[in-house]
């Protein structure tokens, strides 16, 4: 009879990246993460090959997660700005609580990284650099459907989201004001599309 594998590894993941986003990689020992997700170490290690592999994979759970719940707020709107800054308040004031850090997990990770591991710094890197060209293309996607002028830089745009948002994240982490962050927020979006 064959061994099945007797975990779910989405399970698996969501309950690692919440665990790595919390601590962070160093702060996170295998023996949390066997604790976290029921699974003895040899068998993490032959599932995911080490803490690196399973701390890669559970950071791409987590952009996938983000990135559909960017694709959910984008498809119950017209204009894909207005479904943008839905994200953002979603991300900011309606799931703050239930998150381990406000702080986004990709720039905890890169912070986290940078001139320490220079592998996981450049993963990181590279899920922030594809989560800026998502917002440049929503940016385009809106030029090309009219919700802004023609000569509106989409580029720039997106950068400045990239900074303002994390920069909201940031300021928002443990403080909770959502009449504040509402009113931030629609700053934020007031100033891109100028």
């Amino acid at each position: 009879m064959a061994n099945t594998s007797k975990f779910n590894r989405t399970d698996v993941l969501t309950k690692a990246s919440t665990l790595f986003w919390g601590k962070g990689f160093a702060g996170t020992s295998i023996r949390d993460i066997q604790d976290t997700v029921n699974m003895r170490p040899g068998s993490l290690y032959a599932t995911f090959g080490s803490k690196e592999g399973l701390f890669k994979e559970a950071l791409t759970s987590y952009t996938n997660q983000m990135s559909g719940s960017l694709d959910h707020c984008i498809g119950q709107v017209e204009n894909p700005i207005e479904g943008l800054k839905s994200f953002v308040s979603f991300i900011i004031i309606d799931s703050q609580q239930n998150n381990p850090s406000g702080i986004c997990m990709l720039y905890k990770a890169s912070g986290e990284f940078m001139g320490e591991n220079q592998p996981l710094f450049d993963f990181s890197q590279s899920l922030i650099q594809q989560f800026e060209k998502r917002v440049i293309g929503i940016f385009t996607d809106a030029k090309q459907l009219n919700f802004l002028d023609k000569n509106f830089d989409e580029a720039n745009a997106g950068q400045q989201f990239i900074i303002q948002f994390t920069g909201l994240r940031n300021y928002f982490n443990g403080r909770n004001d959502p009449k504040l962050a509402h009113k931030l927020i629609e700053k934020m979006f007031t100033q891109l599309q100028q």
